[in-house]
């Protein structure tokens, strides 16, 4: 998903950025590559809902076709089957609920 160009409405270039990591809707930290730590201690118990949003360098929101690039997954680290739902807000092939 990062290594993707998306192209913000009415720009006529491709963009680079970083997304934005939220964890039960508080901003963890930036991300700017593939692969990323989350602690323990940032879940509470239950479920727990996962965020990601893509931006420019200047923090502005990808958005494609009126929509903003995001996505989120519902997890529960108790739960043999950790992620309980998905969802993104604009899937670039296909969009699939679990």
């Amino acid at each position: 998903m990062l290594n993707s160009p998306a192209v913000v409405e009415n720009a006529q270039q491709l963009l680079t950025g970083h997304a934005h990591l939220f964890i039960n809707g508080e901003k963890k930290m930036r991300v700017y590559g593939q692969y990323v730590h989350l602690p323990a201690s940032w879940f509470k118990a239950g479920v727990n809902q996962v965020a990601v949003s893509l931006n420019s360098h200047q923090h502005e929101n990808w958005t494609w076709q009126g929509n903003t690039v995001m996505g989120s997954v519902f997890v529960d680290l108790a739960e043999p089957q950790l992620v309980l739902h998905q969802f993104s807000s604009q899937p670039l092939l296909s969009h699939h609920h679990h």
